[in-house]
């Protein structure tokens, strides 16, 4: 029975940071005038959203997955998340046509939908992020992760990037971040670790 508790308590706290995501997600088309047309601009609003948040808040947007890819980040499992936002009907999938290329464009059926359960803060750091984006060319925008994010330039292509604190503050903080990062992670996996020994 505890076995079942545990990965019954697993299952909702995987669902509770995908139902995260997903808002973020539709707070992050909503800013963007309700469709943003490429999953490179997708994911780079829903990165620097995090590092925006962490900088305004100083915790953590969401916990859903932000991978490495060679042209930048990318939101873990993007393709679940709008098919499940498809299904709901809150978004649509569609084509733009860019140059001799089509690319996807993702879509709210309601520009009056918003991310819902966002505090102040995030939204106005979703919203700093989609600005970002939209002001700076991509070519721009993956130089300056290049130069600056720490996670991106320590993590392989395809593993989970460890954004938020590792890319917030100056480099002088970096290390003392580092080792607070270090601590937090030992103590929230000791928490972690107990709930789930308990019956």
């Amino acid at each position: 029975m505890a076995t079942t508790d545990r990965t019954q308590r697993a299952e909702d706290r995987d669902q509770a940071r995908a139902e995260r995501a997903r808002q973020i997600i539709v707070e992050i088309l909503h800013q963007a005038g309700g469709e943003i047309t490429s999953r490179a601009a997708l994911s780079r609003a829903f990165y620097f959203a995090h590092l925006y948040y962490a900088d305004r808040a100083s915790g953590y947007l969401g916990f859903w997955p932000i991978l490495r890819a060679a042209d930048g980040p990318v939101i873990g499992q993007l393709g679940d998340l709008l098919a499940d936002l498809v299904t709901k009907g809150i978004a649509e999938l569609g084509h733009v046509q860019q140059g001799p290329y089509t690319s996807m464009c993702y879509r709210l059926t309601s520009r009056e939908l918003r991310g819902e359960g966002l505090d102040s803060e995030a939204v106005q750091s979703i919203q700093d992020a989609v600005n970002l984006v939209q002001q700076t060319s991509p070519a721009e925008l993956g130089e300056l992760i290049r130069q600056n994010s720490r996670s991106w330039s320590t993590t392989a292509d395809g593993e989970e990037m460890r954004v938020i604190y590792v890319d917030s503050g100056p480099d002088d903080e970096h290390e003392l971040w580092d080792r607070r990062l270090q601590e937090i992670e030992e103590a929230m996996n000791r928490v972690w670790n107990e709930r789930l020994s308990m019956p």
